[in-house]
């Protein structure tokens, strides 16, 4: 839960579980699936057709600035999914950093 009484899914946790449980008719249907048991070449367009049991582990990779929150939010999700996400992103800051960033905008 947060202060709010509710929870907020991130868009970041909404993208790892759309994927995970390969829900079709989602916006992320589009996103590129490597599948590291497939050897040598790679049909990207026969791996998106494909028939693909869930994932139980991924990693989630921002590119651009990360936060605790969006890490959480993750992992509360995969905790109750039964499922290992690893997060990261090109930079994790701290909030007051992250005010100081904003302050010299």
């Amino acid at each position: 839960g947060t202060m709010l009484g509710r929870a907020h899914k991130a868009r970041a946790t909404s993208v790892v579980e759309n994927i995970c449980e390969m829900r079709p008719g989602t916006e992320d249907d589009e996103y590129l699936y490597l599948d590291p048991r497939v050897k040598g070449d790679v049909d990207v367009s026969a791996l998106r057709n494909a028939a693909r049991a869930p994932a139980r582990e991924a990693i989630a990779f921002v590119i651009g600035g990360g936060c605790y929150a969006e890490y959480q939010n993750i992992q509360s999700v995969a905790d109750g999914g039964g499922r290992t996400v690893t997060y990261g992103s090109t930079e994790i800051v701290d909030p007051c950093t992250f005010l100081g960033h904003l302050g010299g905008l």
